[in-house]
């Protein structure tokens, strides 16, 4: 996503330059309410994307599942350094071709040397194109790991569903944002049938020895001794029994 946004940013800029050198007024009409909009929906888009990544962290911690939490985090990270990386190198490509070619124009080079500086930066540009595309393909994958993860944890089919279509969105680009759309109202529909488990009862560990009485535990068992008439136990040294009166032996 952030890529994409990046590659906007790039179209935007080339778009404000041309029109700043076709018609200044018309740039610093538009320009300021482009700016400003950009910047809403950006601070729009990360302030969801933080509380998206919140709420699977606190997920991940609630079904003791580390990859949903991880998983979404690495993307959330490739993203942010491919953008960056991105950025600087279409930047530093832009400046050079340019360079280039406002020299061979100058100089007074060959067309053939013209179309030579074109195509090394079409070169450039569709290995980018490339990167980029095997990056998204990765993110998707890491996506649909961690909604494969949480769907199996929490019972919850759409979250698969979710996971599956981000997926193939980053595999069709042309069509991907549709899909992942598509699929973050899956995400929205199995964050909704998200119940909170009741706590299971308290168990006891079936090795701990049963509790009995510590002071009769204790005492040592005394020798008794039956009485020859009624069969009573009496203590070792009784003389009479405890029961009928009888003497004893």
């Amino acid at each position: 996503m952030v890529v994409y946004a990046v590659a906007i940013v790039q179209l935007f800029a080339a778009l404000l330059s041309y029109s700043s050198n076709s018609s200044p007024a018309l740039a610093n009409s538009f320009m300021p309410g482009l700016m400003v909009g950009a910047g809403i929906l950006g601070a729009i888009a990360l302030a969801g994307f933080v509380l998206f990544l919140v709420s699977m962290y606190i997920l991940s911690k609630y079904y003791n599942a580390r990859e949903i939490f991880w998983n979404v985090f690495k993307a959330f990270l490739i993203n942010i350094i491919t953008g960056a990386i991105l950025s600087v190198v279409l930047v530093l490509v832009t400046f050079f071709s340019g360079f280039n070619l406002i020299s061979s124009a100058i100089g007074g080079s060959s067309s053939t040397d013209f179309m030579t500086a074109i195509y090394g930066f079409l070169a450039i540009v569709v290995v980018l194109v490339v990167v980029v595309y095997i990056i998204s393909i990765y993110c998707g994958l890491l996506y649909k790991r961690a909604f494969d993860a949480l769907a199996d944890k929490s019972g919850v089919g759409e979250f698969k569903t979710m996971g599956l279509l981000y997926f193939i969105g980053a595999i069709l680009p042309s069509v991907g944002i549709i899909i992942s759309w598509i699929g973050w109202i899956f995400a929205a529909l199995g964050y909704n049938k998200l119940k909170v488990a009741p706590p299971p009862p308290e168990s006891y560990p079936s090795d701990v020895p049963p509790q009995t009485d510590s002071y009769s535990s204790s005492q040592p068992a005394q020798a008794t001794k039956s009485c020859s008439h009624c069969g009573a136990e009496n203590v070792l040294d009784a003389n009479y029994c405890c029961v009928c009166g009888s003497q004893m032996p």
